[in-house]
């Protein structure tokens, strides 16, 4: 009765455990959202040399490209006459860039940043979760990661770097979660 009694708090601990991460990740992604989207909200965008020359370029070509009804994966309109389909930066398949399609390519540049750096805080949260911060703290670090000098110079670039910016610290808590399953990593 005692092992049964034991295996069913921790299954309980285990529980709310869960929830504080799922919890505190939500409020990383949604304040840095609603911090770093706020410029959009008032017609601001974020402008950068690369973010203008490729990605608002690329949404301005793919766009074009839809109106006139052409594949994308063969129109050479792009790229020195390479096919978009064999360019990463123009992520046909990615959900963020079809996101981004629905709007002007100012605002659709600007949001795909944005996002991703929503994403790198909920990322960075849970990163801090899986090394045994309390929900607080790791609420602290994935915030301190997004408004980082690094992570904010990713809102002036193309859309892989942010993109692939975003996506690390979810590698790297996946893959300690994976190596200690049944709680934090030491």
């Amino acid at each position: 009765m005692g092992m049964q009694s034991a295996r069913s708090r921790d299954l309980s601990w285990r529980r709310h455990a869960a929830r504080a991460t799922a919890a505190a990740c939500a409020a990383a992604a949604a304040i840095a959202l609603a911090l770093l989207g706020l410029p959009l909200v008032f017609g601001h965008y974020y402008y950068g040399l690369d973010q203008t020359q490729t990605n608002v370029g690329l949404l301005c070509a793919i766009e074009r490209l839809l109106a006139q009804d052409a594949p994308l994966w063969l129109s050479p309109a792009v790229g020195n006459g390479a096919p978009l389909l064999t360019r990463p930066e123009a992520a046909l398949f990615y959900p963020v860039r079809w996101l981004a399609l629905l709007l002007p390519p100012d605002a659709g540049a600007s949001l795909e940043a944005v996002l991703h750096l929503a994403l790198a805080a909920a990322g960075a949260t849970w990163l801090g979760r899986t090394f045994g911060l309390r929900p607080a703290a790791a609420l602290a670090a994935g915030l301190a990661t997004a408004f980082s000098g690094s992570y904010l110079d990713l809102l002036l670039h193309t859309s892989i770097y942010p993109a692939g910016g975003a996506w690390l610290p979810w590698v790297w808590a996946a893959a300690r979660r994976a190596l200690h399953p049944g709680g934090r990593a030491g």
